[in-house]
């Protein structure tokens, strides 16, 4: 008697969850359209101001010059990340470290390899190819030693 009674309580909680289920599934969709719609309506609302902006710029060109106008509708997607550099590498960070302490014109800097501490060797030459300085640079943490060749 008692394995009849849970077996329909389990039968009504798992009916229950079901349910549930469904009911907080079908309320995201409905919310999901309303955004969808919502944005929409924004962006045809868009549409008809840039159009509006488009026909009034052609009916000023139109008094110079005849030209049928074009009304041509983009889809633009929008950018969520936006790069103002690219990324370095070690050695152009080294490079860069170098560059910004030396005060001469004209020289050219390279790498000439790493230490056993991993820190970056960069030569500092001139136009002749006659090496000016060298530089020992830890990127880790922007510090560096000079050594000038005199």
């Amino acid at each position: 008697m008692r394995r009849p009674t849970n077996i329909t309580i389990a039968c009504v909680v798992i009916l229950l969850i079901a349910i549930i289920c469904v009911f907080a599934f079908s309320g995201n969709k409905k919310q999901v359209a309303n955004n969808v719609q919502n944005v929409t309506t924004q962006s045809n609302n868009e549409i008809a101001n840039n159009e509006v902006s488009e026909n009034a710029q052609n009916e000023i060109e139109n008094t110079v010059v005849e030209e049928p106008a074009q009304n041509e509708v983009e889809n633009v997607e929008e950018q969520t990340e936006t790069f103002t550099e690219t990324p370095e590498t070690a050695e152009e960070k080294a490079i860069g470290i170098v560059r910004n302490d030396w005060k001469g014109e004209n020289a050219t800097f390279s790498v000439n390899g790493m230490d056993s501490s991993g820190n970056y060797i960069v030569q500092v030459t001139d136009s002749n190819t006659v090496v000016l300085a060298f530089y020992t640079v830890n990127v880790g943490d922007g510090s560096f030693t000079k050594r000038e060749m005199n």
